[in-house]
């Protein structure tokens, strides 16, 4: 597990095409909190989740091209937004 935690703090620290990466400036100011998702349910209806309840882990295809992501529970609520905000 320690692995994937470090792999992902550095995905989402640097990688996270929604936010600009940390940088070396920023650590002094930074703090950290870790959330694990669990018990993933697959659904019908993309809808079918609440904000700031459940986190989602998707995965598409367009074009033949996968696509997929993996959102923690206050992601939307802390950037105002949507359902459908936070799928696209």
């Amino acid at each position: 597990m320690s692995i994937n935690l470090t792999r992902f703090a550095l995905i989402s620290a640097l990688q996270d095409k929604r936010y600009e990466p940390i940088t070396e400036e920023e650590f002094p100011e930074l703090s950290v909190y870790v959330s694990l998702l669990h018990t993933f349910e697959t659904v019908e209806d993309k809808l079918d989740w609440e904000l700031g309840k459940h986190g989602i882990n998707i995965d598409f295809l367009i074009n033949g091209e996968e696509f997929g992501g993996t959102y923690l529970p206050n992601v939307p609520v802390l950037n105002g937004w949507d359902k459908e905000t936070t799928i696209a």
